[in-house]
């Protein structure tokens, strides 16, 4: 059981470490962008704030709703794409009546 413990402590510390360098990366990444990239960029990702402003929610009814949409994590923050949310708002379109 012990021997199990160590590796999945192991583990986990690999992992860790993974995401360190992912995190690493991507700021090298986001450091390279030119000015008119990062404004795209920012158009096209969202973070809980943006999210609620475009659904015009509150806190309480917002974290029910968030959990429709693909969340990304990054640094223990999370993002979502502008993308993925025209999607799952299409998909979750109001039939009108005729």
């Amino acid at each position: 059981m012990e021997k199990k413990l160590q590796q999945l402590i192991e583990q986990q510390i690999r992992t860790n470490m993974l995401m360190e360098k992912q995190v690493e990366m991507l700021a090298a990444m986001y450091s390279m962008l030119s000015k008119k990239e990062l404004q795209k960029l920012k158009t096209l990702i969202l973070d809980n704030t943006d999210l609620k402003e475009v659904l015009k929610v509150a806190d309480t009814k917002f974290f029910s709703v968030k959990k429709l949409f693909k969340t990304y994590e990054l640094d223990k923050k999370d993002y979502y794409l502008l993308e993925d949310i025209i999607t799952t708002l299409k998909k979750h379109e109001k039939k009108t009546k005729p």
